[in-house]
């Protein structure tokens, strides 16, 4: 076995039900999974695993790609007047926001954390409101594009102010699913809208 041309061979890799199988990477994709043929020393460049595990990527199923702060200046954190209120929180983030580094390299700094540690797939929230509109969207969508080589990144429509507290918002989401969001998400209506039924008529 043998490294020509695109192709890498990884020899002696222990798949999850202790297999040892000798693996073959062809244009960054899994090409073939074969018995090990136990070859020692590895040949013409291929890389000896000896045993070690090899799993499936990372997923990581729930971040903020567009309020990330991974990297930044750090800043202290700013506690509720009266106890957990989360329009407050919300108010305290968009303060921080106004003050951090721009976002699309925030989310680069994230997104190279995540894939350096092994996720090669994300589902990541992007807020969507009256006061931001569209940017933080268009912001991780050309975040995404630049690194679709690298990991898939699934993108929630997040109405982070609400639908009912932010006039506009619903019209927002329907846009950003245009642009190329996957899924609207949102918070808890009775904590944020404070009206379970005027929230879930919107949507």
């Amino acid at each position: 076995m043998g490294c020509i041309l695109n192709q890498t061979h990884f020899l002696n890799a222990r798949l999850a039900d202790g297999t040892v199988v000798d693996l073959t990477v062809e244009g960054g994709r899994f090409s073939a999974v074969a018995p090990a043929a136990n070859t020692t020393p590895p040949t013409d460049g291929a890389v000896d695993l000896a045993g070690q595990l090899v799993l499936p990527a990372f997923v990581d199923g729930h971040i903020h790609l567009d309020t990330s702060f991974y990297r930044d200046a750090w800043r202290p954190h700013i506690p509720c007047t009266n106890g957990f209120d989360v329009r407050e929180r919300v108010a305290f983030q968009m303060r921080n926001l106004e003050q951090a580094t721009p976002m699309a390299e925030r989310a680069k700094n994230q997104l190279e954390l995540c894939v350096g540690h092994g996720s090669l797939a994300m589902r990541s929230h992007v807020m969507v409101d009256a006061a931001v509109g569209l940017k933080h969207v268009e912001t991780i969508l050309a975040v995404r594009e630049k690194y679709r080589d690298l990991i898939d990144i699934q993108l929630v429509a997040f109405p982070q102010s609400g639908i009912l507290s932010s006039p506009g918002t619903a019209e927002l989401l329907d846009e950003a699913l245009k642009l190329g969001c996957d899924l609207i998400g949102g918070l808890d209506p009775a904590s944020f809208d404070r009206d379970v039924k005027g929230h879930l008529d919107v949507m």
